[in-house]
């Protein structure tokens, strides 16, 4: 056990001490894992290393090693480990997503890859935008009676309803009527199904006990799995696990397209379209990777979005100066809305800078790219052992004092002119980097920046009684993601 337990220090990775049989999980656990990286960070440098139970992990903030991982070196480190060995969800059917495949199957992400890729491609972020553009109009429509009656609200579920409206409508070609889905007018019905159990699958933790046990007594992994699969089933019968109702939400979508195909290719132009059409893919690949896309399209540019209008709303010159490029570009000169088209929309430098200064400062997903060596790998001073899970903090990253100046200061200038120019992409990875980089940071962008503009050039923005001034906003850090934990609470006035 001892052996076990040295296994980074006799690499030369240095780190907290741990305990025999739990590691370093109770501090990861009572503190959260960002506050531990803080302090670790300090303490022990660039490249450090941990313990949850017996499974050790190394985070590393170095971009010059980065650089070896992500790009140089990529096939050594193509592996994406479970966080939890043998997989946080049991339902075997989601381990065939494109982000969880790993190194022995290589040939099988690639061809996930390429059957999803053009849907990424300018031509059809193109012919998505009169798409978005509704989505948001119907966005702009909804929050009206709140802005009317001077009402303050959670704009960060309004995000939540328009960035997964935008994904449904773009990506698989139906309207769910997610925008119904607000704190001020609830729903019922399969997109509530789907929104909740969204959100309970992404709050999913690994301090669940459970799982706890797999990771502090790995030589009974087989014994303790077999049970999580017995109250995975029980919970099933029962009607609660949330990540079963959201594959058979999602699973309903790709049945009634099969149906519709009917063998044939169709009129459609979309994702869903993609995957099936390629004939590389199972139908429950199909289905799996549809759940990623709509979790990663819907809750990472809502996080986005809520962060971007928690600086605008507390800023009022900031605002002004995103409302006047907005206007400039996107309202004639009688004061009437221009076609919003992509053209203009890639015309937009300090909008852009502001999107981007939001993923610096509050990475939507700061845990969640990962790598895994094929075998030890000599770096220096130290080995990074074979199988070893690795780590890219991208909070720490993006708040690095050596990288970035005024660090914890929101200002979309340092994305400006020769100011961009001088930003190391192996430092600044909101989307990561290499042959691993989502594949929908450009939706991502398109999609916030259409709803940004159609929500300001409708709207001021103003702070309500519970809105959180800035640096006393409460952050919610989940197993991967990174969320506003109250929401944004705002009052719109409507502009003339």
């Amino acid at each position: 056990m001892y052996k076990r337990m040295s296994l980074l220090e006799r690499n030369g990775i240095p780190g907290p001490r741990p305990h025999l049989i739990m590691g370093n999980m109770y501090e990861y656990y009572t503190r959260g894992y960002n506050d531990c990286f803080e302090r670790w960070k300090k303490q022990h440098g660039k490249i450090f290393g941990y313990y949850l139970g017996a499974k050790p992990f190394v985070v590393i903030t170095d971009p010059e090693l980065l650089k070896v991982i992500e790009v140089k070196e990529f096939n050594h480190f193509f592996d994406r480990p479970y966080v939890v060995p043998g997989g946080l969800y049991r339902n075997p059917k989601f381990h065939q997503q494109l982000y969880r495949v790993n190194r022995v199957d290589q040939d099988k992400w690639r061809a996930m890859r390429q059957s999803m890729s053009p849907w990424f491609s300018s031509l059809q972020l193109k012919s998505m935008v009169p798409t978005i553009v509704q989505c948001a109009d119907d966005m702009v429509k909804l929050v009206a009676p709140l802005a009317q009656s001077n009402q303050e609200f959670n704009l960060y579920r309004v995000f939540e309803g328009v960035t997964m409206d935008a994904i449904h409508r773009t990506a698989f070609g139906v309207n769910t009527g997610a925008q119904k889905v607000t704190d001020n007018t609830p729903t019922t019905g399969d997109t509530n199904t789907l929104m909740d159990a969204h959100r309970a699958t992404l709050a999913a933790k690994t301090s669940e006990m459970l799982a706890s046990l797999v990771l502090c007594l790995p030589e009974l992994s087989l014994a303790i799995n077999a049970v999580r699969d017995i109250v995975e089933r029980v919970c099933d019968k029962l009607g609660l696990n949330q990540d079963v109702l959201l594959w058979e939400s999602v699973e309903k979508i790709v049945n009634t397209r099969l149906t519709q195909r009917g063998g044939s290719t169709g009129p459609y132009r979309d994702v869903l379209e993609l995957m099936i059409a390629a004939n590389r893919l199972s139908k429950t690949e199909i289905v799996a990777n549809a759940i990623a896309i709509d979790e990663a399209a819907f809750e990472s540019p809502a996080n986005n979005l809520g962060f971007i209008f928690h600086h605008l709303v507390n800023q009022p010159d900031l605002q002004r100066r995103v409302y006047q490029e907005l206007r400039d570009e996107l309202v004639d000169s009688d004061g009437n809305p221009t076609h919003m088209d992509y053209q203009s929309l890639n015309r937009l430098p300090f909008t852009d800078a502001v999107i981007m200064e939001a993923f610096r400062i509050f990475p939507t997903d700061p845990l969640f790219m990962s790598h895994s060596p094929a075998g030890d790998y000599r770096y220096g001073s130290v080995t990074l052992p074979a199988g070893v899970d690795i780590r890219v903090p991208t909070y720490q990253l993006h708040r690095d004092p050596e990288y970035w100046e005024e660090p914890d200061v929101f200002n979309p200038d340092r994305f400006m002119g020769n100011s961009l120019k001088s930003v190391n992409p192996y430092v600044y990875q909101p989307f990561g980097v290499g042959p691993r980089m989502c594949p929908g940071k450009r939706f991502s962008v398109l999609e916030i920046k259409i709803i940004l503009a159609k929500l300001l050039l409708n709207y001021k923005v103003v702070p309500g009684d519970k809105t959180e001034p800035i640096g006393g906003l409460d952050l919610e850090f989940k197993l991967f993601s990174l969320s506003p934990r109250n929401g944004i609470s705002v009052r719109l006035e409507a502009r003339n």
